[in-house]
């Protein structure tokens, strides 16, 4: 402080703010989506890529949940609604959403007890016919809503250390300026004089020096973890 001559203290909410700037911060730099939220996106119908891989990618990473896969026309009016039993999960934490076109029936046993069985010649059909060796790509096809995120704050460590190491820095850098006037310093009595001198704010360098690089492997490492760090499509 330049009236008080104290260094700056952080107390724990001002600490807290840097945190969730440093959680938006890492959003921004891997692409995850950290803290749980809804959204409710279009996806093309890219049929190349359904051919040759058998799902459409979602920009959401990691997805913790679908809740609606539909085909909606121009005035959002429900055209198809995916049956969600058809809706593979295995590959959602990287955005793969896996579309498995097998008709069901929905059956009730003597016992009152509901089951599932397949209907191979079922609604199925009629999905599958948008696969055709003549279908062609179509903007805004697919209509998903889902929830992308770590729920109940279950963060990987990487990814939590990335945030810890993003809210360090910013942290250090502040405190840095409280350092800017203390390079030297000076005290003379009686005809007897003393000085010190200190490194100022470049007290923090080498720390953060160390902080970036941390930043930056870790970066690399988590966009690596949930395959960030490429797309592919078709034209």
């Amino acid at each position: 402080d330049p009236v008080t001559g104290k260094n700056d203290v952080f107390p724990i909410t001002q600490i807290a703010e840097h945190i969730d700037y440093a959680i938006g911060t890492a959003e921004l730099e891997t692409g995850l989506t950290i803290l749980p939220r809804k959204f409710d996106l279009s996806v093309p119908f890219d049929p190349q890529l359904y051919k040759s891989f058998g799902y459409m990618e979602l920009h959401c990473r990691p997805i913790a949940s679908i809740q609606e896969v539909t085909i909606k026309i121009a005035n959002n009016e429900i055209l198809w609604k995916v049956p969600l039993e058809w809706v593979a999960t295995s590959n959602l934490v990287y955005g793969q959403l896996n579309i498995l076109t097998v008709g069901i029936i929905g059956v009730v046993t003597e016992a009152g007890k509901a089951e599932v069985i397949p209907d191979a010649a079922g609604n199925a059909m009629l999905l599958n016919a948008l696969f055709s060796r003549d279908s062609y790509w179509m903007p805004e096809f697919w209509r998903v809503k889902l929830t992308a995120g770590f729920p109940d704050g279950n963060v990987p460590k990487p990814v939590n250390d990335l945030i810890g190491t993003i809210a360090a820095m910013e942290v250090l850098g502040l405190l840095a300026t409280t350092y800017a006037k203390n390079n030297s310093q000076s005290l003379s009595v009686g005809g007897l004089s003393e000085s010190t001198s200190g490194l100022g704010p470049q007290l923090f360098d080498v720390r953060l020096k160390l902080l970036e690089k941390k930043r930056t492997m870790l970066i690399k490492k988590v966009r690596q973890l949930y395959q960030l760090l490429f797309f592919s499509t078709n034209v």
